[in-house]
């Protein structure tokens, strides 16, 4: 059970990074002088949004790797 607790931790945290990363870039482009400046801004934020879901997607399949093989030797020790 504390796999999932940990698990769930993980991706609150991650939501929370999610949402501000996407209000420091949304507070970017209230500030912009250009179309280019915009462009620029979104396109730098979809690029690291892009890699750190990615890293995320990667963290949260060792986790549940973990938690199998967790899983698989508590039930292979029993029998």
């Amino acid at each position: 059970m504390q796999g999932f607790q940990v698990l769930a931790a993980e991706v609150a945290d991650y939501s929370k990074r999610v949402f501000d990363d996407g209000m420091r870039a949304w507070e970017q482009l209230l500030g912009v002088k250009s179309f280019d400046q915009a462009i620029k801004i979104h396109s730098d934020y979809a690029k690291t949004a892009y890699e750190k879901h990615i890293a995320e997607l990667s963290k949260l399949g060792e986790m549940y790797a973990g938690m199998a093989r967790n899983a698989f030797t508590s039930v292979e020790s029993r029998g």
